[in-house]
C-alpha cells in the first residue's frame, strides 16, 4: 500500500481514474452479497435434507450438524449443538475468505489496469496535438514504468493468492459438475447447485478477465507509439517502444500462468478433459454395482 501510495502521489497530474469508486464498490457489494445468499441456500438446503432424513425421536439440529454438516469432526469429539454453531460460524468466514479472495484480486487488478488506462490516453493525447517536446514524453515514460514497477511488486506479493484462487476454483467447478452426475431432488437443492455453479464460474471468469485487464491497457500505448509521425520521433519515444515491447506487465500464478483472456479457453479445456475422466470414473463404479 505505500508503493501504491507512492504511485498516487507521483502520478497526482492525472487525476483519479473515472469511475473507480463506484466500480469497486458495486464489485464489492455484489459478489458479497451473492455470496452470503449461496451460503444461505445451502445451509437452509442441507436443513430441508436433515428434516426430511430424520426419525421422528432425533432432534434436526443434532442431525444436521452431526450427519449432514460436519461429521468428520462429530466422529472425533462428542457432540454439543454450541459446537455444532461454531463450526457453521467458521464454516461461513471460510466461505467469505474464499469469495474474498478472488474479489481482492480482481479489484487490485482493476485498479491497476485504470492507470494503464490513463497513461494510455495521455500518450494518445501527445500524439493527436503532435507533441515534440522530449521533456513531457520522458515523463509519460517514466510513469508508466512507474505503473510495471508496482504491477512486478504486486504480482510478487499476490502469485501465491492467484494460483489458490485458480487452482480451488478450478477444483470446484469439478466437483460441481460431478455432483451434477446424481440426480438433485428437491426445488431447493437444484436452485442452490444451479446458483452455486454459476456464481463461481463468473467469479472465474472475473478474476481472469480483471487480471488481464492489466496486460491489455499496458500494451495499449504500443499501437499509438508504432504509428508516430517522424516529425515527432525521439529517443524517449523509441525507449518507450522498447519497454512496452519486450517488458510487458502481467499478474501470474507463481509463474505457473500469466493471467490472459486465452487462459479462459485453457481452464475451459481443462475442466472438459478433468471432467469426461470423472465421468469415465463414475460409470465404471456404476456398472460395477
Amino acid at each position: 500500500m505505500r508503493d501504491w501510495h507512492a504511485m498516487e502521489m507521483a502520478m497526482g497530474s492525472y487525476g483519479w481514474p473515472r469511475r473507480m469508486n463506484l466500480r469497486i464498490k458495486a464489485m464489492t457489494v455484489t459478489i458479497l452479497s451473492i455470496a452470503t445468499i449461496e451460503h444461505v441456500l445451502s445451509v437452509v438446503g442441507h436443513f430441508i435434507t436433515a428434516d426430511q432424513l430424520r426419525t421422528g425421536d432425533q432432534d434436526i439440529f443434532e442431525y444436521f450438524f452431526v450427519v449432514i454438516a460436519f461429521p468428520q469432526v462429530f466422529a472425533i469429539i462428542s457432540y454439543s449443538v454450541w459446537f455444532g454453531f461454531l463450526m457453521q460460524v467458521i464454516t461461513f468466514a471460510s466461505a467469505f475468505s474464499w469469495t474474498y479472495i478472488d474479489l481482492f484480486i480482481s479489484v487490485m487488478g482493476a485498479g491497476l489496469a485504470q492507470r494503464f488506462q490513463q497513461v494510455a490516453v495521455r500518450v494518445e493525447l501527445y500524439l493527436d496535438q503532435k507533441v515534440s517536446n522530449q521533456t513531457l514524453w520522458k515523463e509519460v515514460r517514466e510513469d508508466y514504468v512507474r505503473l510495471c514497477i508496482l504491477c512486478r511488486t504486486l504480482n510478487e506479493r499476490l502469485s501465491g493468492l492467484i494460483l489458490l484462487s485458480f487452482c480451488s476454483n478450478l477444483f470446484y467447478v469439478l466437483v460441481q459438475l460431478f455432483h451434477s452426475l446424481n440426480r438433485i431432488e428437491g426445488a431447493v437443492e437444484k436452485i442452490y447447485f444451479f446458483f452455486s455453479f454459476g456464481f463461481l464460474a463468473c467469479r472465474t471468469v472475473c478474476v481472469c478477465l480483471y487480471g488481464a485487464w492489466i496486460g491489455e491497457e499496458s500494451k495499449r500505448p504500443l499501437l499509438s507509439l508504432n504509428s508516430v509521425s517522424p516529425n515527432i520521433y525521439s529517443v524517449e519515444i523509441r525507449r518507450f517502444i522498447l519497454h512496452i515491447s519486450f517488458n510487458p506487465p502481467s499478474l501470474s500464478g507463481k509463474g505457473f500462468f500469466v493471467i490472459t483472456r486465452s487462459l479462459l479457453l485453457s481452464i475451459a479445456g481443462a475442466i472438459m478433459t478433468y471432467e469426461l475422466v470423472l465421468m469415465q470414473t463414475f460409470v465404471a463404479s456404476k456398472m460395477k454395482n
